[in-house]
């Protein structure tokens, strides 16, 4: 046990890696901590798989991989194509741009 208290467990993350031997395996000690990342967004969590050395973050394999605004922002952005409205619109009221909005809803689909 160190100065600060236990080594936080990470059990509910597992390997984004296929080629991982235990790829989306969770609960079995491979993952580890490896520091924050201050974006605009927020703070985002980064790992390390023991077995493979993957360096992978929070969001890896989420629909927020990738964005670097925030999930309120992104969130919007896909309720209101959901509710139909045409992607000027949305970049318009969002406030990005219309190349944004359609990466945005392309990487949602």
């Amino acid at each position: 046990m160190g100065e600060r208290g236990p080594k936080q467990s990470f059990t509910e993350v597992s390997c984004p890696n296929r080629s991982c031997k235990r790829f989306g395996m969770t609960s079995k000690g491979n993952i580890i901590a490896n520091g924050t990342h201050e974006a605009s967004c927020g703070e985002i969590r980064k790992f390390i798989c023991k077995d493979c050395g993957r360096v992978f973050n929070s969001r890896t394999g989420t629909a927020y991989d990738g964005i670097r605004s925030s999930k309120e922002k992104f969130d919007m952005c896909i309720e209101l194509h959901n509710e139909g409205m045409s992607v000027r619109a949305i970049a318009r009221t969002v406030g990005c741009s219309k190349d944004t909005v359609q990466r945005w809803t392309h990487s949602a689909a």
